[in-house]
């Protein structure tokens, strides 16, 4: 374990329910973060050594905030399954509802919210969910997903990963192509491959085929290969048929399967249920023409196990929460319940220091100040949680205020601003 002294110090300001989602601003020199439960957002400056706190009427919760590219003093909020744009002059105690910017179209299922987000260098936003508090065992009903949202204002939300407990850290390692993913309820980090731009991909196939012959020499390319990415991965053959769940309403969607899925997994749907089965490998490939348009990729391929931070397979007494990176490609990963923040060499895959914290909670980190060489690190005060199987939530003073940690001897970088379009 590395042994470098570092200084821990609390910072000015309102003790937050749920402290969550810290962001540098290069340009203000200022640290944004939210009071999840308390649905209010706030602004260290530092300069001023400062913080300011603002409410927004008629929203809550509100789980992460990001400023907008080339929209000064606004800002996108993740406010329970939606996206909401805000202005606010980073001083006043109250924040103005501009307009929703999208909302996810969740039916048939337990209250969920958004969780953690992030935003990419293409200032793309990656944003995961979890079942509201109070509704249900995450550790067993593992209700969240993760998505990418479109950019645009009424837009889509790709889907790139289900069976979610609490969808927390995300962070890019932007030299080697790389997305770092927390599951909170799975005790470890994820690394996955971003394919190309993580976009549509012209080069994509739309597997929808005639018959089963046809079927059967297709299965295998959809299922094994990276064509699984392939938001149409649909598959038909005397009666049955398979649609993947990223169909455009052109299409038609014949059941909910995410992108991705195996379809060797798929249930059969008889063809009543799925008038747009196609009868000809004719029909196939003027379908196939247009097949861009169509379909909506997965970003991430190739998921596995970057380190285990459980306890021999049980849970350690804490459990991952917010995650970000030095310009090194180390992680540093929150402790929830551990008092500490843990940081990760990713070419050792170990844990090579254990950060101390003066409280329990502890949510989310974020470097910043003028050198980008501090570690912010937001904390919790709240005992919705309390009764959680293998955690203890205590709160000592300090508990759901903003520390301050210098003199770790490496870098950060200042947060994306996310870009909206009409």
């Amino acid at each position: 374990m590395e042994s470098l002294s570092y200084k821990v110090e609390q910072l000015p300001g309102p003790v937050c329910q749920l402290g969550e989602g810290p962001i540098w601003d290069v340009d203000s020199q200022s640290l944004y973060y939210v009071d999840a439960l308390g649905a209010a957002i706030l602004r260290f400056d530092y300069n001023e050594s400062e913080t300011y706190r603002a409410t927004i009427d008629g929203l809550a919760p509100i789980s992460f905030i990001f400023l907008v590219e080339g929209r000064p003093g606004e800002f996108v909020l993740g406010t329970g399954i939606d996206l909401s744009l805000v202005s606010w002059d980073g001083k006043s105690t109250k924040a103005t509802l501009l307009r929703k910017v999208a909302s996810l179209a969740l039916k048939g299922v337990k209250p969920m919210r958004f969780n953690d987000g992030k935003v990419d260098r293409f200032g793309r936003l990656y944003a995961g969910t979890m079942l509201m508090e109070g509704h249900g065992d995450v550790f067993e009903e593992r209700e969240g997903k993760l998505y990418r949202f479109d950019g645009k204002f009424g837009g889509s939300f790709i889907q790139q990963k289900d069976g979610i407990g609490i969808s927390n850290g995300i962070t890019w390692n932007e030299q080697s192509g790389v997305l770092y993913y927390v599951d909170s309820c799975t005790f470890d980090v994820k690394v996955f491959q971003v394919n190309a731009a993580g976009d549509y991909n012209v080069n994509s196939k739309c597997f929808m085929t005639p018959n089963s012959s046809f079927r059967s020499s297709l299965v295998n390319s959809c299922s094994t290969s990276r064509e699984s990415s392939v938001g149409i991965c649909a598959f038909s053959g005397i009666s049955n048929v398979g649609m993947s769940k990223d169909v455009s309403s052109d299409v038609g969607s014949c059941g909910k399967y995410p992108t991705g899925s195996n379809v060797n997994a798929m249930s059969s749907l008889t063809t009543s249920n799925c008038p747009t089965v196609l009868n000809s490998e004719r029909e196939w490939r003027m379908m196939r023409k247009n097949c861009r348009m169509m379909t909506m990729l997965q970003d991430l391929e190739n998921e596995e196990v970057l380190i285990d931070i459980s306890n021999n397979g049980e849970n350690p007494g804490f459990v991952g929460d917010g995650m970000t990176n030095d310009t090194e490609g180390n992680l540093y990963l929150a402790a929830w319940c551990g008092s500490k923040v843990l940081k990760i060499d990713v070419k050792k895959r170990a844990i090579v220091q254990e950060i101390g914290l003066p409280v329990t909670q502890v949510t989310s980190v974020a470097f910043g100040g003028p050198r980008l060489d501090e570690l912010f690190v937001t904390s919790a005060a709240t005992d919705v949680f309390d009764g959680t199987e293998g955690l203890i939530n205590r709160r000592p003073p300090g508990s759901g205020k903003v520390f301050r940690i210098s003199g770790l001897g490496v870098k950060g970088q200042g947060m994306n601003k996310i870009v909206l379009n009409e």
